[in-house]
């Protein structure tokens, strides 16, 4: 199980700007009083538990980038269903977990990123002229690019691609409501999943 804290928040810049909902909906907390990463997803929803990865008790970079690329390639098969020939998205998943586990260089990350950055590029296009069947698609590649170029704690942010692919996810979801619903209920599912087994 991952935790943040009050403090650990307030550090990252974190309270009251996310987790407001935790927060109001929750018995008072010290702060320095461990919060369960678990409790924050099912009050405040994902998006703040995620921010939270940047504001844990212990390092949890590895965790991080191994649940990018766990939902990365959950949508990966839509993008390989109308680009058979383009292997980057499968590659730079595969080079993501393998850079978590110690087994890849800054380089090869690095190579993997700017693939990315480009398909976010194609995604943003993508997704603004989306009609309904290209929507799918257009999800599918912005979350790919989002999942990858988050490079867990404290960057994502900054990143080009993350910053491209979010736009693109956002566009691709008001296009496609229910993909992006179902999607994002998946992810929460998995994310939960991922914290009970976190040791």
């Amino acid at each position: 199980m991952l935790f943040t804290t009050k403090t650990l928040l307030h550090q990252k810049h974190g309270y009251p700007d996310h987790c407001r909902h935790f927060f109001a909906d929750h018995p008072p907390v010290a702060d320095d009083e461990p919060i369960p990463l678990t409790d924050v997803l099912e009050r405040s929803g994902l998006d703040d538990a995620l921010w939270c990865l940047r504001a844990t008790t212990e390092p949890c970079e590895q965790f991080a980038r191994l649940l990018a690329a766990d939902f990365a390639e959950h949508v990966l098969r839509l993008f390989e269903a109308k680009y058979l020939d383009d292997p980057a998205p499968r590659r730079a998943i595969e080079v993501a977990r393998r850079f978590a586990r110690g087994q890849a260089t800054d380089e090869w990350l690095k190579d993997a990123r700017r693939a990315v950055a480009a398909a976010a590029a194609d995604a943003a296009d993508a997704a603004a002229r989306a009609d309904a069947a290209d929507a799918a698609y257009a999800v599918a590649r912005a979350a790919y690019a989002a999942a990858e170029a988050a490079k867990a704690a404290g960057c994502a942010t900054a990143d080009p691609a993350y910053a491209a692919a979010y736009a693109a996810a956002g566009r691709a979801a008001a296009a496609k409501a229910d993909a992006a619903d179902a999607e994002r209920r998946w992810q929460t599912e998995k994310f939960k999943e991922a914290l009970l087994a976190h040791n």
